[in-house]
């Protein structure tokens, strides 16, 4: 991003521009990877997805700012793991790589699909969006797949049903 619109995205460019500095001062080589959102399996508990699922199953309203229109790139914890192995690659050497999930989701479509493999109605209710609420864009992987040889082996749905069969059973 030439100028980005959001501070968490300046933030990461500008670590980004220290670790290609620090190469350049130092010989010290990277491999920047630069992920999806994750989820899944032992991922971090407060995010999106396990919250949304939390709601579901306590019959708990979600909250969604804005008309859920937003978009996002998921990536499931066992695709990204696979990713990071591959980053280890000679071929990864001082190199940047997005390592996330092919599809782009809707905030809402989170839910819908939730709703169907829960098979649970939730409650959601729409609030106005927070100021600076990142809207989405496609972020390719194709660099990773080209020089890497390694793209998602999940689908979105895919991987969501495997992780919601870890959390109800």
């Amino acid at each position: 991003a030439q100028n980005p619109d959001h501070l968490y995205t300046s933030s990461k460019i500008a670590a980004e521009l220290f670790c290609k500095n620090y190469k350049n001062l130092y010989g010290v080589n990277y491999t920047i990877l630069r992920y999806g959102i994750p989820f899944g399996e032992r991922a971090r508990a407060a995010t999106v997805t396990p919250i949304f699922i939390d709601k579901i199953l306590k019959g708990e309203e979600i909250t969604i700012h804005g008309t859920g229109s937003q978009t996002r790139q998921f990536i499931y914890v066992r695709d990204l793991a696979e990713g990071n192995v591959s980053a280890l690659k000679s071929e990864g050497e001082n190199e940047i790589f997005n390592i996330n999930g092919r599809e782009v989701i809707k905030v809402i479509d989170i839910v819908t699909t939730l709703e169907e493999i829960l098979g649970k109605k939730a409650k959601v209710k729409f609030i106005e969006d927070r100021k600076g609420n990142y809207k989405g864009r496609f972020i390719s992987s194709e660099k990773a797949e080209q020089m890497l040889g390694w793209k998602p082996k999940y689908s979105y749905r895919e991987a969501m049903e495997k992780y919601v069969k870890t959390i109800v059973q």
